[in-house]
């Protein structure tokens, strides 16, 4: 075999037809123990030898992709982040799919994607399957798809119900360094939130991925390892902020993700589909995808370089098609963790927002100031119970109204273990 330079960063080679390499590996045969076998083998040589006077050859080019040698076109972006790291999309459907096929070709060494649907022909219109995968599973026609990308990558498809399978009672936390919650599943994300609170410091960093119900806006929520809450946290507390923001930049995502009352104009578009679903073209959701993607990576990559970065963060996206009127920018909302304590009875976990922990402070140094140490505090607690989550939401104290009557009175104190109980004057209730 010849070679000779092709272009700067390859060089071509001899090619020889199919028949060549079926004849090249029969040529052993001539040195067996066998004597038929060597006998076979001798004849394939001369036949060889004879053939290859009539044989045709081509040029092949071979490609000088060493590492040491070739620079990716992405080193300098968020993206590089996935480079050798493992990936765990949950749904592969319009959000899924495309996040997945980003991280193969950023060089994530794993990509696992988990799905129990089958491909049908209404998505076709946004998702990336054709007409010769109907009826075949998602996972298993995208991680096919996936590993011809990249064969360096790992791809593997997970035909199952992500609630039995990578959330089943008995699963163990995953082995991944990203999990990506793409499936837009109220049940998913609570089941994934009461499976990390458990063991929240072992849990790699979780995304969150939803879109809007006309593909117009995007929220990706990220709770970096050891953050209190997850995607259902989080999503709640974005549609807190966006519901509650005196500014009003976020009014369009509270009426868009968060309606209240609920939407009832629901899109299902074909009888038998199982879930109302968005509106919305593949162009829409791959820029939605693709700039959720970016800013979750970017966060990561700032993580992993030492760069502060909150717990818990949101971002917005909008994706804004009328020329008219201005664009608006990203939003990024971000928390710090909740002070936590676990009911005894209940075994449900008690998470205080910051904003409520420092009305509490302020409110216990204010009563022991003005009242003394043994007269009881009074106020509100505000939030919510999730049985699902099996989590206690504490998002709003208040102090007691002007017309509670205050006495010395030892009522039920709120268990904080230390340090969190130094935050307190001694021997103060907290009372309701």
């Amino acid at each position: 075999m010849t070679s000779r330079p092709a272009g700067p960063s390859s060089r071509a080679a001899w090619r020889l037809p199919a028949l060549g390499e079926q004849i090249v590996s029969m040529l052993p045969l001539r040195h067996s123990a066998n004597p038929d076998l060597a006998h076979l083998g001798r004849q394939v040589m001369g036949l060889a030898q004879d053939w290859l006077g009539l044989a045709k050859t081509a040029w092949a080019t071979v490609y000088e992709q060493r590492p040491e040698l070739v620079t990716r076109r992405d080193q300098a972006s968020p993206a590089a982040w996935l480079q050798g790291r493992r990936v765990l999309v949950l749904g592969a459907g319009a959000i899924g799919a495309p996040i997945a096929a980003d991280c193969v070709r950023a060089g994530a060494s794993q990509v696992t994607v988990v799905d129990n649907s089958a491909v049908h022909p209404g998505i076709l219109v946004r998702q990336p399957y054709d007409d010769a995968d109907i009826d075949k599973p998602k996972a298993a026609v995208l991680a096919e798809r996936l590993g011809r990308i990249r064969p360096e990558t790992t791809v593997t498809g997970l035909v199952g119900d992500v609630l039995d399978t990578i959330l089943g009672e008995h699963a163990d936390i995953p082995d991944a360094d990203l999990i990506v919650d793409a499936t837009a599943n109220p049940m998913v994300a609570a089941k994934l939130e009461l499976r990390r609170w458990a063991a929240r410091d072992r849990w790699p960093p979780v995304c969150t991925v939803v879109i809007g119900h006309r593909a117009e806006r995007g929220l990706a929520t990220l709770s970096l390892p050891g953050a209190t809450g997850g995607g259902a946290d989080l999503l709640r507390r974005v549609g807190l902020a966006a519901r509650t923001d005196p500014t009003g930049q976020l009014r369009d995502l509270a009426g868009d993700l968060f309606p209240h009352p609920p939407r009832a104009d629901v899109f299902q578009p074909e009888p038998g589909c199982s879930q109302p679903t968005f509106v919305g073209s593949a162009s829409q959701v791959a820029a939605l995808a693709a700039h959720l993607l970016t800013g979750t990576l970017a966060t990561l990559a700032g993580h992993a370089t030492g760069r502060p970065v909150a717990a818990m963060s949101a971002l917005v996206v909008r994706l804004d098609t009328d020329l008219d009127q201005p664009a608006r920018p990203p939003a990024r909302l971000d928390w710090p963790n909740d002070l936590t304590s676990t009911d005894p009875a209940s075994g449900y976990e008690i998470r205080i927002a910051a904003e409520a922990l420092a009305e509490l402070r302020a409110e216990a140094r204010r009563g022991a100031r003005l009242r003394g140490r043994k007269v009881e505090t009074g106020g509100l607690l505000l939030g919510q119970i999730d049985d699902a989550c099996r989590v206690v939401w504490v998002s709003v104290a208040t102090g007691p109204p002007p017309d509670s009557r205050l006495f010395p009175c030892q009522v039920g104190v709120l268990n904080l273990s230390q340090p969190e109980a130094d935050l307190f004057p001694a021997g103060l209730g907290l009372g309701a």
